[in-house]
């Protein structure tokens, strides 16, 4: 499998798209913006004004929440960095060849195109795994932004799920009480936007769609 990565990063307000090997504004390698890093739009943020509420003064820091007295949570699963990827050699490459992605139709809409990929996961390995080999993937590599949603029961019975927006604010927690409502577990899902004329909340309409078409592949 070739890799190819691409994305788009903001510029004095301005949308700008970086392909692998564009030089940066800043003399930095777009190597380095293959991903756009959306801890501020997960599941942390949301916990951080959950503690606030409840008057603990905890703080975001990087992909971090730190508490008053110095102990640190941190997202189990993050979008992958350029480093895990780009150095990643046979053995692990012919792992995440080998995990069994389901998918749907591509929809499109105004120049919008949404896709969406499902596997069944038990662990956070997979889901980690399964999240590398999609930013891995030519054509979800391009994508403006891959929404990662996860919903598993551990051995223990215990139910742990989470979502990464991956800068589509709001999606990921949409996309997440699908699954909740549905009471689906053990499934991971990536929505994959490749942004063309402005939507609006119609995209969430979309996404949700795409989601169920996948499921049905999955399931």
């Amino acid at each position: 499998m070739g890799f190819f990565f691409a994305r788009r990063d903001i510029d004095r307000g301005k949308e700008i798209r970086y392909d692998y090997g564009d030089p940066m504004p800043n003399g930095q390698s777009s190597l380095e913006f293959i991903t756009h890093q959306s801890t501020f739009k997960t599941r942390i943020v949301e916990l951080n004004s959950k503690y606030w509420s409840e008057n603990i003064k905890t703080r975001v820091v990087g992909d971090k929440l730190v508490f008053p007295n110095g102990s640190v949570y941190r997202d189990k699963v993050n979008t992958p960095k350029p480093e895990e990827i780009l150095q990643i050699d046979q053995n692990e490459q012919q792992k995440l060849e080998e995990i069994e992605v389901k998918r749907a139709n591509t929809l499109s809409e105004s120049g919008n195109q949404i896709s969406a990929a499902a596997v069944e996961v038990e662990t956070y390995a997979k889901v980690r795994n399964f999240y590398r080999k999609i930013s891995m993937d030519p054509v979800y590599g391009r994508a403006n932004h891959n929404i990662l949603v996860y919903r598993f029961k551990d051995n223990s019975g215990t139910i742990h799920d989470r979502y990464c927006d991956d800068g589509e604010f709001g999606a990921g927690r949409k996309m997440l009480k699908i699954l909740q409502d549905q009471n689906l577990t053990n499934v991971s899902v990536v929505i994959s936007h490749m942004m063309g004329k402005h939507l609006g909340p119609k995209r969430f309409d979309i996404m949700e769609k795409a989601l169920f078409d996948t499921l049905k592949e999955l399931l």
